[in-house]
């Protein structure tokens, strides 16, 4: 339990239990829960659930913030002590939240509501009046307890079945009757687990199939109007129809059967889960725009890198042509072309011009301008010296 701590005291007592969880807190909201479950009823009469019913309906409420009283299998004296304690402990905190459960048998007569205690011997109405247990003794210990809300939750509209034994016709004592108020000086509501003067169902599991619903929806943060709407959805779609809940509310303001301080706990809780999932996506979303800005400067550093790089290349290429100038400037101009008849090679001192033949003139660019002596030589023949004067402006011609 969220906040609560639970101290668990237990005493038995002709078939009772008392099953009484505590609050730790002294300013903790005042919360009554008198929650009972009758099963062990003679023959046919015995039912499987509402003990298992009662004891995890006190468990839950216990767990939302309910100081409960839980009495099972109890016989007329026990259930009418239970009533007793529940209406002593109201009226020690005067203005506490009241809420009875009951599962277990119970029947109309003549507009009056009875809850069947176990141990009796149900021969005929007046062994009901006798021996059962008005629900109005319920609301009056309610009122004498001065409660303020107070909630009646009735899972006892199974078939009569003291029917066989009941010497007098059992006409109109089919389910309970309406139930106009529950004692509670702030408002109250009485909820069946059946519309009045209808059956409800035992169920086939653990619960039955009104208190399961119940149980499946108790913990969440609803106004018990709509706990009840969906209470009463499940129910009426498990049995196709066939058992619809019902309800008689008066409250002058907003209910929960989960305790403020509880609710109050988890709605703080909620709200730092909420901050944590905030601040996360926070920085998330941080962390994403750091990512897409290193990215963006990675892609921006080698843009700057590429730029660099072509600007060298470009600073390169200019300087080479700079140089290929600045040579094409001091290389020589001089020019001329070299005819012979005879097949040979021309030399101009001692560099290489190229070869010449009858068909095959060699033009000689680069050459040295001014006076120049060039060489022919042919194999197997002296060489033959030429003198010419070798200019920029055209190729001069030589003939050997």
């Amino acid at each position: 339990m969220r906040g609560l701590s639970v101290s668990v005291r237990a005493v038995t007592c002709a078939g009772l239990l008392l099953l009484i969880a505590l609050s730790s807190s002294t300013a903790q909201d005042q919360r009554f829960a008198l929650v009972v479950g009758n099963a062990a009823y003679s023959g046919e009469a015995a039912l499987k659930n509402p003990v298992n019913d009662a004891k995890d309906m006190a468990a839950a409420l216990a767990r939302i913030g309910w100081n409960v009283v839980l009495v099972t299998d109890a016989d007329r004296k026990s259930l009418n002590k239970a009533i007793f304690v529940f209406r002593d402990s109201l009226a020690s905190h005067e203005g506490a939240d009241a809420l009875f459960y009951y599962a277990g048998h119970g029947m109309q007569i003549d507009g009056a509501n009875y809850l069947l205690p176990v141990g009796e011997d149900y021969a005929s109405l007046d062994d009901v009046r006798a021996d059962a247990i008005g629900i109005q003794s319920v609301t009056d210990a309610i009122e004498q307890g001065k409660a303020g809300v107070s909630l009646m939750i009735l899972d006892a509209c199974r078939d009569n079945p003291f029917a066989k034994k009941m010497s007098r016709s059992l006409v109109g004592t089919r389910g309970l009757t309406v139930v106009q108020k529950g004692g509670g000086v702030s408002g109250s509501a009485i909820i069946f687990s059946t519309s009045p003067g209808d059956a409800s169902l035992d169920g086939s599991g653990r619960n039955g199939i009104f208190t399961a619903a119940l149980l499946k929806n108790i913990d969440g943060d609803l106004k018990i109007e709509d706990l009840f709407k969906r209470v009463t959805s499940e129910v009426k779609s498990s049995t196709g129809g066939a058992q619809s809940p019902w309800i008689n509310a008066s409250l002058s303001s907003d209910f929960y059967l989960v305790s403020e301080a509880i609710r109050s706990t988890r709605a703080a809780e909620a709200a730092k889960a909420a901050e944590a999932q905030r601040q996360a996506e926070l920085a998330t979303a941080a962390e994403t725009a750091r990512a897409a800005e290193a990215a963006k400067t990675a892609a921006a550093q080698q843009e700057a890198e590429a730029a660099k790089a072509q600007a060298e290349a470009a600073k390169a290429q200019a300087a080479a042509a700079q140089a290929a100038v600045a040579a094409e400037a001091v290389k020589p101009k001089g020019k001329a072309r070299i005819e012979s008849s005879l097949a040979g090679q021309v030399y101009l001192g001692q560099e290489l011009l190229g070869a010449v033949g009858p068909d095959t003139p060699l033009i000689a660019d680069s050459l040295p301008t001014g006076d120049q002596s060039f060489r022919f030589a042919r194999v197997g023949m002296p060489d033959e010296a030429k003198a010419a004067t070798i200019t920029d402006k055209a190729y001069i011609s030589s003939r050997y």
